[in-house]
């Protein structure tokens, strides 16, 4: 059953796949870092929210790891 999800996924766009994967990403180590570091990023969205400027390299500085 997995290795039949993949090869439907592997028939995707290429460009579909790439953005695909970036959200889950940006998703998971937004969550991640929501749960590590609650008090600067008090909420999912915040998490995700960093995650987001930290992948596309424009570093507003809003928010910070500790």
């Amino acid at each position: 059953m997995v290795q039949q999800v993949f090869h439907q996924f592997l028939r995707w766009p290429l460009l579909v796949r790439i953005f695909l994967i970036a959200i889950s990403l940006m998703t998971v180590f937004g969550i991640l870092i929501h749960y590590v570091e609650p008090d600067t990023f008090p909420s999912y969205f915040d998490g995700i929210w960093w995650a987001v400027i930290t992948m596309s390299t424009v570093g507003y500085g809003d928010f910070v790891p500790a």
